[in-house]
């Protein structure tokens, strides 16, 4: 679903005027996602939720590195690149070690 939806991300991007109010405008929604699917009353209504929250995912990610990349001098691109990626593999690695503790 996530790599399907990479393909939304050039008509969102012509969408927005500004990298900056995609990011804010995903992350808006990506928010009231994650709360739709905290509060779904049915698994139909979590299905759904969890459709946007793969697609806005992947939007997210997009619109991130976008920002990222025009908000950061040519010489340190390389290096804020790799960390933001590093961090974010890092997160997603430790996210289930420590659920599995608590």
């Amino acid at each position: 679903m996530s790599a399907g939806s990479s393909f939304l991300s050039g008509p969102v991007s012509r969408f927005y005027a500004s990298p900056v109010h995609q990011l804010f405008y995903v992350t808006l929604l990506y928010s009231l996602t994650i709360a739709g699917l905290t509060y779904a009353p049915t698994w139909e209504i979590m299905l759904i939720f969890l459709m946007l929250y793969s697609i806005l995912n992947s939007l997210l990610r997009v619109s991130g590195a976008e920002v990222t990349t025009l908000k950061t001098p040519p010489e340190h691109l390389g290096t804020v690149t790799g960390v933001g990626q590093t961090v974010s593999s890092l997160a997603r690695m430790a996210a289930p070690m420590v659920a599995g503790f608590a």
